[in-house]
């Protein structure tokens, strides 16, 4: 059994892991001086972080942002131009105008990479907040990062009135790609406090352990008479029976998951977790646990999240179309394909081909993979999760 469980983390650290940049400190740097003219390395920021300094920050700032590069990569260098975006964004913003925007240098400073956890890949964005690090996971595009941002400092609003929920949940946001931004709405109306005091707890408790995960948002209600318009205009879909309280999830607009209440307590945050996954998300040490609990097939996609931003922006929205049709049938999620050959061994995927799709099936036979030569669309996607549930493996019977 010790040895089962011990491959299984061998396994998942292949399929979840990203290889980072990886800095021999014996070796010669291939430095970067500029790529762009007039927008050379390290350009953007206030000032360069050393452990030193960090410490500093840690001890006498609320917040501030660290944008980690290396000196020995050309895709960091031409990201200052999206650092010199996202600066101007949050000097625009009247809550992170004064936020320190900081700058590190992994190669020069090895011992950052054990102290955050999460950072796979650089360059990365890093909202430090009460004295956490939060790693952004994204693609780079300045109003999704912002709104990162805001989730780190916001995970929970507080209503007054079912018109603020109303506008909570029909909040609907484009980024620069005029591309749709999916988010969850975490919903919970607490009618008597004293009746339900545990259940807020655990509510609150899980928006708080929400912090950092981009696009997933709590709002809570505790005014009786807004509870009572609310019951009164949406009865059984966002209320069980004659409930007055109740926790109910949107993920696609206007469908609604009411979370049943009559659950222990004690359990309530840890179903919040698992139900409030986003359509589409990466799926990384920290993730994986969300969707083990889950028993519903996942499938998978490969991607080059470093180089090719205009294909992962187009393959993410493609996912999304799938998760939007197949909802209740299957978690959608991506991982970087371009690093790590290990990953695609662990899925049954032997081309070299990206982006690769497959059923997430690790650790069971037979792989379930795309074929390569079909072209990745949401005809083929659907025809090929269609396959899969005429075969219908034992684990989903």
């Amino acid at each position: 059994e010790r040895i089962m469980k011990t491959w299984r983390i061998i396994v998942l650290l292949a399929l979840c892991g990203v290889a980072l940049s990886a800095v021999d400190p014996n070796k010669k740097l291939l430095l970067v001086p500029s790529c762009e003219e007039g927008r050379p390395h390290f350009s953007v920021g206030d000032y360069n972080l050393t452990q030193k300094i960090l410490e500093e920050l840690l001890r006498t700032k609320k917040e501030f942002l660290v944008a980690v590069s290396t000196s020995n990569c050309l895709t960091c260098c031409k990201y200052e131009w999206n650092l010199q975006e996202l600066r101007a964004a949050m000097k625009s913003n009247i809550f992170l105008r004064d936020v320190p925007f900081t700058r590190l240098d992994v190669t020069q400073n090895l011992w950052f990479t054990k102290m955050v956890d999460g950072l796979e890949r650089y360059p990365s964005i890093i909202y430090s907040y009460d004295g956490k690090m939060y790693v952004y996971r994204y693609y780079w595009e300045t109003t999704r990062i912002i709104r990162f941002i805001e989730q780190v400092r916001s995970p929970l609003v507080e209503f007054e009135s079912l018109e603020e929920v109303e506008l909570f949940l029909n909040e609907r946001k484009r980024d620069s790609y005029n591309n749709s931004i999916n988010t969850v709405h975490v919903v919970g109306m607490f009618y008597d406090l004293e009746e339900v005091e545990e259940d807020l707890k655990q509510f609150q408790l899980a928006a708080e352990n929400s912090r950092g995960r981009a696009e997933i948002y709590f709002g809570l209600l505790k005014n009786k008479k807004e509870i009572k318009r609310a019951q009164k205009k949406y009865g059984s879909a966002w209320f069980e029976d004659y409930s007055l309280s109740t926790i109910f999830i949107q993920r696609i607009p206007n469908r609604y998951s009411i979370v049943d209440l009559s659950k222990t307590s004690d359990i309530i945050s840890n179903i919040l977790y698992v139900k409030a996954l986003k359509l589409v998300d990466e799926i990384t040490m920290s993730t994986h646990k969300y969707y083990a609990s889950a028993k519903k097939p996942i499938i998978i996609m490969l991607l080059d999240t470093v180089y090719d931003e205009e294909g992962f922006v187009n393959n993410i929205k493609l996912l999304e179309d799938i998760a939007f049709e197949f909802e209740d049938v299957v978690h959608v999620v991506y991982s970087d394909g371009l690093y790590n050959e290990r990953k695609r061994e662990v899925l049954g995927i032997y081309h070299s081909q990206l982006p690769a799709l497959a059923f997430y099936r690790v650790f069971e036979e037979p792989k379930l993979v795309y074929p390569p030569e079909w072209p990745l669309t949401v005809k083929g996607i659907k025809s090929f999760i269609l396959d899969y549930y005429r075969f219908k493996p034992e684990e989903f019977k």
